[in-house]
């Protein structure tokens, strides 16, 4: 398991110790950047999110395709979070510094950009929203109220390029994917979910990969000894990507206030 992964089970189970007559508590387990960490189903019939944070961690991101006819950066249609004004901001900015950013490698370029905090801070507040995230959890348990995320922390952003992320198994390899893994991961079972094809083994298997006419596929944990098994992209995409830092115990939420707010 990756560090965020183990962050992750951490607060799940922390929430579940300190507030579970209140609520219920379950870890999402997920690379899935379009659903939230911490699934919260209060005792009044309240359905939420918590994002769950280290104390530096990534923080969303989106693809930007540099056009040298036009000098203009576009959005990708395929990007899974919503074109907003706060992504506008960063466009445009990019698009006044066309040569600065348009050949950037792995290691990115920074973009400082003038009021970075509040345009990067405002962008993870919109697009966490349309995830129903009303609460951060980050460093110690600090439980943060989405409205103060720009307050408690510090948010920088690059343009760099990175391999594209994953997507479920598409159905014509699903029966490929299930046969290998039954020759190769003795005692797995195998399922289709909701369109995911799922794994259940007591093996260790997290992020291991495999390879089928071409094609690789990855083993993605998901709590307890579950697993979906992902198909990897192939291709690299420059992408801003937002870093954030815990940086102010101040706005954290005492006990008693965070049970008022699962009570409300």
């Amino acid at each position: 398991m990756q560090s965020w992964q183990v962050f992750e089970d951490k607060c799940t189970e922390y929430l579940k110790s300190k507030f579970s007559a209140y609520a219920s508590f379950a870890s999402q387990g997920g690379s899935d950047s379009t659903v939230s960490d911490i699934l919260v189903e209060t005792k009044i019939g309240r359905v939420f999110y918590i994002e769950a944070k280290e104390e530096r961690a990534q923080c969303g991101q989106f693809v930007l395709f540099p056009n040298k006819e036009t000098r203009r950066f576009q959005y990708s249609e395929f990007n899974k979070t919503t074109l907003n004004e706060y992504s506008e901001d960063i466009i445009n900015y990019l698009n006044k510094h066309f040569d600065k950013f348009a050949d950037v490698g792995t290691a990115g370029v920074d973009i400082d950009i003038p009021n970075a905090q509040e345009i990067f801070s405002n962008w993870i507040k919109t697009t966490y929203s349309e995830k129903r995230t009303r609460f951060f959890i980050s460093k110690n348990f600090a439980i943060v109220p989405l409205d103060d995320f720009d307050k408690a922390f510090s948010v920088t952003a690059k343009y760099r390029v990175k391999k594209s992320g994953s997507s479920p198994v598409p159905a014509k390899y699903v029966d490929r994917v299930s046969d290998y893994i039954k020759a190769h991961f003795a005692s797995t079972r195998l399922a289709v979910l909701e369109k995911k094809l799922v794994a259940e083994t007591k093996l260790s298997v997290d992020k291991v990969e495999i390879e089928i006419d071409g094609n690789n596929f990855m083993f993605s944990y998901k709590g307890g000894s579950r697993y979906e098994i992902r198909k990897l992209s192939n291709t690299y995409n420059a992408n801003v990507i937002f870093s954030v830092k815990y940086v102010n115990d101040s706005y954290k939420l005492s006990d008693e206030k965070f049970i008022e707010e699962l009570k409300a």
